[in-house]
């Protein structure tokens, strides 16, 4: 029972930072590609 709820959070836990890179990501490429388009 433990380790299925232990096993549980760390798949939540793994998505969770899965999504935050990804949108981190997304964030700096949006930032750059704006810092491009202002620098042109």
């Amino acid at each position: 029972m433990f380790s299925r709820t232990s096993r549980l959070l760390s798949l939540l836990f793994l998505e969770f930072s899965g999504f935050y890179i990804l949108f981190s990501f997304q964030g700096s490429l949006s930032f750059l590609n704006s810092n491009s388009f202002s620098l042109s």
